[in-house]
């Protein structure tokens, strides 16, 4: 394990002995926005792409979640490309914590004659309290009549987990499942599946905002923007073909409103290139055009920020101010 911080010698190491001593870099994770990786390297950067900090960790990285205050990264890791074990790391100390362990059939559980388990796509809730995550059976891969719960939430205070109840789709597809997103109240969890399905934490019950007949042909979700608004995909794709900037809708869970994505933030369409995946935080949008290449997007400014080359990369939650589906 290894810490790197990008300042000036003087402060970088008095930020080092605040490591060795187990306390986190408070100052520099306030202004933490963009967190990426590239092999076994998270990166650390402001809202402009400069890096900050790097940790080095000795694992593989999948699919990870950055907390609310940056001070903690859960992700998925594992050889194969359906998830792995569950850990944890604090990031101040480089301590990574094993919160779930694969089955040792957990390489191949997307066959569906095989047995075993693995852990992917974890998401840290709003308040950072919880964590969400997909548990991939391997006997339920295609199986709509299952009884194994594709979801659970852990505690991050306690450690608990719990199984989300689903519906037959969602069990019958949790091999596809890329991303989980919770709303900012914490009352929902989205899917990025086709027909948009949401689950409600509170019912338990599976909806999906196909249901709404001007989202007949939704695609899927990517994440929230504002209090209430969905941001989907406004066509409904069952393949990998990129997604459109210009197919984005925000949906308002409330008001039952639609518009266009881009018309809200005031992004000019031609701006913004074809990608596979979306995620928007106060005034930053982070695009993946492919599996190695990052677009950073300023819609306050109107301006492209970085391009990155990276494997993955998230935006640090926000509050999304001023953002409004009511």
């Amino acid at each position: 394990m290894r810490i790197a911080f990008w300042l000036a010698p003087w402060f970088a190491m008095s930020l080092a002995c605040a490591a060795d001593a187990a306390q986190p870099p408070v100052l520099q994770a306030s202004s933490v926005r963009l967190v990426y990786v590239k092999d076994h390297t998270f990166y650390f950067a402001d809202g402009h792409a400069k890096v900050l900090y790097e940790v080095d960790v000795d694992v593989p990285i999948g699919a990870f979640s950055v907390s609310p205050d940056s001070t903690q990264i859960a992700f998925a890791s594992g050889t194969g490309d359906f998830g792995g074990s569950l850990r944890l790391l604090t990031v101040a100390t480089g301590r990574i914590e094993l919160l779930r362990r694969e089955s040792q059939r957990a390489g191949v559980v997307h066959v569906r004659s095989e047995s075993g388990y693995a852990y992917d796509v974890p998401e840290f809730s709003p308040t950072g309290k919880s964590i969400a995550y997909v548990v991939r059976h391997g006997k339920a891969a295609g199986d709509a009549n299952s009884a194994d719960e594709p979801f659970e939430i852990m505690e991050v205070g306690t450690r608990r987990t719990r199984a989300l109840k689903s519906d037959a789709m969602l069990r019958k597809e949790p091999q596809v499942i890329g991303r989980l997103s919770w709303s900012p109240d914490e009352k929902y969890l989205t899917f990025d599946l086709p027909l948009a399905p949401y689950l409600d934490l509170g019912t338990q019950r599976v909806q999906r905002l196909a249901e709404d007949k001007r989202l007949s042909d939704a695609g899927t979700t990517f994440g929230w923007y504002g209090e209430n608004c969905v941001i989907v995909d406004g066509h409904e794709r069952r393949n990998k073909d990129p997604h459109q900037p210009a197919d984005l809708l925000v949906y308002g869970m409330n008001s039952k409103s639609l518009a266009p994505l881009l018309e809200t933030v005031k992004v000019p369409v031609q701006d913004l290139p074809a990608f596979t995946q979306l995620e928007v935080s106060d005034s930053l949008m982070l695009l993946t055009e492919n599996d190695r290449r990052v677009l950073l997007y300023n819609f306050a400014t109107r301006e492209a920020v970085a391009t990155i080359e990276a494997a993955r990369a998230r935006l640090v939650p926000t509050r999304h101010a001023g953002a409004s589906c009511e």
